[in-house]
């Protein structure tokens, strides 16, 4: 049986708290064992209030999150538990960048660079395309682009979407499988 007061469950304590759906990215309660509860009152109260029903909810970021054993923890970063038998040591960044989209064919470990290249565009951006501002004195669409920490510009062009395309084309070229052209949040 697995620990009961753990900060960062066992993998067999989670496969016996949750049911995992892997088309869907769905976690779902089990009917958990008495060993998983202080009192009897606590078990059977979970075990017919909670069990079968979606675990988790969103919050702040738009990450889903479940308590278990009076902690909160990400769900993407219990399936990756449960699927690979150790806690993800990186981030796990969501490939589609859908953050309740918790399918294992959707989440992958990356460093933090890795996974702030994979970010869509800021809400707040003003020409719908990532790495693309208006540059006033000049009257043209500025590209950028970081890597490796450091903004490299790509060049000034006359409509956003030529901006785009060069943003495009540097980010496949830099940042490979984590590349984000950039749709919105």
């Amino acid at each position: 049986m697995a620990a009961i007061n753990s900060s960062t469950p066992s993998q067999e304590y989670l496969l016996e708290c949750f049911d995992y759906n892997p088309d869907t990215g769905v976690l779902r309660w089990k009917v958990r064992p008495r060993e998983h509860f202080a009192t009897d009152r606590g078990w059977r109260s979970f075990n017919s209030n909670d069990a079968g029903h979606v675990s988790g909810t969103t919050y702040g970021p738009g990450y889903v999150g479940v308590t278990i054993n009076g902690k909160r923890h990400q769900v993407h970063r219990i399936i990756w538990m449960m699927a690979h038998g150790k806690w993800p040591e990186l981030h796990i960044d969501h490939i589609n960048g859908n953050r309740t989209d918790n399918r294992i064919s959707n989440l992958r470990e990356a460093t933090d660079a890795e996974n702030l290249r994979n970010c869509r565009i800021h809400k707040d951006n003003g020409t719908g395309f990532k790495g693309i501002h208006f540059h006033k004195a000049r009257g043209k669409y500025h590209a950028q682009i970081m890597t490796d920490g450091v903004k490299e510009h790509l060049g000034y062009f006359s409509t956003p979407q030529e901006a785009h395309a060069a943003y495009c084309a540097a980010s496949d070229r830099y940042h490979g499988a984590f590349a984000n052209h950039g749709e919105q949040q």
